[in-house]
């Protein structure tokens, strides 16, 4: 597999990457398997399995705000805004000091918004204004 994504034969570096995958359903930490294929799925515009793996991913690592920055990007693709939405959640939530990789417009546009209190820090000017 190492080979193989030396080389940059990512249909090669497929088998190798799911296996370890199959066998390992639980690693974590960086360049893991997880992230490694959902990169080989990327080169090769194969956005579907891409999305697949990532979610995957996400769904056993809590932190993985790479995953989290590209999901979002796949699922504004699909147009898909509460998936969006979601993974924006779980990204500021890793770091809450970073800045959206979309644009909040994007992140707004879901089909309803749930308020649960007024508060300034929440519902201010600027947030009346992006939302319908």
């Amino acid at each position: 597999m190492g080979e193989a994504l030396r080389k940059k034969e990512w249909e090669k570096a497929k088998a190798p990457l799911e296996k370890l995958i199959k066998l390992f359903p639980a690693q974590r930490g960086s360049d893991n398997a997880y992230t490694i294929l959902a990169e080989v799925h990327r080169r090769l515009e194969q956005t579907n399995d891409e999305h697949r793996v990532l979610t995957q991913l996400a769904g056993i690592e809590s932190d993985v705000i790479d995953a989290f920055q590209r999901l979002m990007e796949l699922n504004r693709d699909r147009k898909d805004w509460a998936a969006v939405a979601r993974h924006a959640e779980r990204y500021i939530a890793v770091n809450p000091l970073v800045e959206l990789p979309v644009p909040a417009s994007e992140v707004a546009r879901a089909d309803a918004v749930i308020l649960t209190h007024l508060h300034p820090d929440h519902w201010d000017e600027a947030a009346k204004q992006r939302l319908p």
